[in-house]
């Protein structure tokens, strides 16, 4: 399933569509598109979440900073959404 987006996206990539940062949110969130500009994926860098040095929505800060909930830290979000989607698309017994 990932691999079939990077695959698409890369054909995207080849012809020159690039991902579009998305209008609502706190971090760097992208719509990655196929080369029939279908959106397939959402791309959302760890070093774009809230309170991290390249936050495009203003809330810049240092990796490791208080993010805006107590006991995460920015640029930890990213693993934590990578494990939710695993656990989600794992065959349940």
């Amino acid at each position: 399933m990932i691999s079939n987006a990077i695959s698409e996206s890369a054909k995207a990539f080849e012809i020159g569509l690039i991902p579009k940062l998305t209008e609502n949110g706190t971090s760097g969130t992208y719509l990655l598109k196929n080369d029939q500009r279908k959106d397939i994926a959402i791309f959302k860098p760890f070093d774009e979440e809230p309170f991290t040095p390249n936050n495009p929505r203003g809330y810049e800060g240092n990796l490791g900073d208080q993010g805006f909930r107590p006991g995460i830290l920015s640029g930890e979000s990213a693993t934590r959404e990578v494990a939710a989607f695993l656990l989600d698309v794992t065959p349940k017994n």
